[in-house]
């Protein structure tokens, strides 16, 4: 596939629709392709963040048929930013739902960040459905990854975490995640705006391989800075889920790495990784032995770099990665 993704391969899915997952849940979906291609399965990243259609530009649509979906109170699924029943163990279900659905016997699970643990995760306990992984961006445990967001990239940023843990009172900066998640649930526009600014500060101008100096000002009595109600449901979400150690056994992401023997697996890592550091996804490669990864000099997390982007797309051309 050559340059950007065409625009009637964008604008139009060939199927969309909203599958009621349980009472409460309302999954939106859409399918780009044709039946006869190759079964995609398509995992955003966040946790909380919607699917964006602009990474239909790693597939190809004379070869691929990409399910995209909004996970459990992201996107277009409703309700907005619920947190009831929301755990990795219903996103997992609700995959598998989404593959009846669409009659799908097994399809190539493409992730990126989040969406890469999860794509691991859903591979674990439904390995018969997943015929390869092509993961991009994928972070280790949950202990590695809040060590390193907490205590290491600290060291390297400061401003970062200065915004993180500002409009903390000295009590809560002992768990200052669980903070920000109390005033994210608190009904008080102040405190939210703190909450959803200190998650704009973990990421914001960093998925590039050169991070650039974070210098928003926080939000104070009188000065609340735009935040939309999409910004607050993605803030929520992804505080919910690190607090609860993204609802991984033992905090791990391979809770049964045998189940991944027989399944190919590509892990693509820009090397200058400020969200999912390298040091992490090599790690996983110690246990997952038969896995595959490419290593992207100048890239950081985005897959838009143009060498991740590349790499990306000669994996799904060539079948699978």
């Amino acid at each position: 596939m050559k340059g950007d993704v065409p625009e009637l391969w964008r604008a139009a899915p060939m199927e969309q629709g909203n599958l009621a997952v349980d009472p409460l849940h309302t999954i939106h979906w859409r399918i780009y392709g044709h039946r006869s291609s190759q079964p995609v399965l398509f995992l955003h990243g966040g946790p909380g963040s919607g699917a964006d259609v602009s990474h239909l530009c790693f597939f190809d649509p004379e070869k691929h048929r990409v399910l995209f979906f909004d996970q459990r109170g992201t996107g277009h699924s409703t309700p907005t930013g619920s947190l009831v029943d929301n755990t990795t163990n219903h996103l997992i279900h609700d995959i598998e739902r989404l593959r009846e659905m669409a009659r799908v016997q097994s399809w190539v699970v493409f992730g990126g960040s989040w969406g890469a643990t999860l794509g691991l995760v859903y591979a674990q306990h439904h390995p018969n459905a997943c015929q390869a992984l092509v993961l991009r961006g994928t972070s280790n445990s949950h202990t590695f990854q809040n060590t390193w967001v907490m205590d290491v990239r600290p060291k390297q940023l400061p401003e970062r975490s200065a915004a993180f843990l500002s409009g903390l009172t000295a009590e809560q900066l002992h768990d200052p995640v669980s903070a920000h998640l109390d005033n994210i649930l608190s009904g008080n526009a102040l405190r939210e705006s703190q909450a959803a600014y200190a998650v704009r500060a973990l990421e914001t101008g960093l998925t590039q391989a050169e991070a650039v100096e974070f210098s928003e000002p926080p939000p104070r009595d009188g000065h609340l800075p735009p935040i939309n109600q999409d910004e607050l449901a993605r803030a929520r979400i992804y505080l919910h889920y690190w607090v609860n150690h993204k609802f991984l056994t033992a905090e791990n992401c391979l809770p049964n790495p045998t189940a991944l023997d027989a399944i190919p697996v590509t892990l693509v890592h820009g090397e200058s990784d400020w969200i999912c550091p390298l040091a992490g996804v090599e790690s996983l490669c110690d246990v997952l032995t038969h896995a595959r990864l490419i290593r992207v000099s100048g890239a950081g997390h985005s897959p838009m770099h143009p060498e991740m982007t590349s790499q990306l797309r000669q994996l799904m051309q060539c079948g699978q990665g």
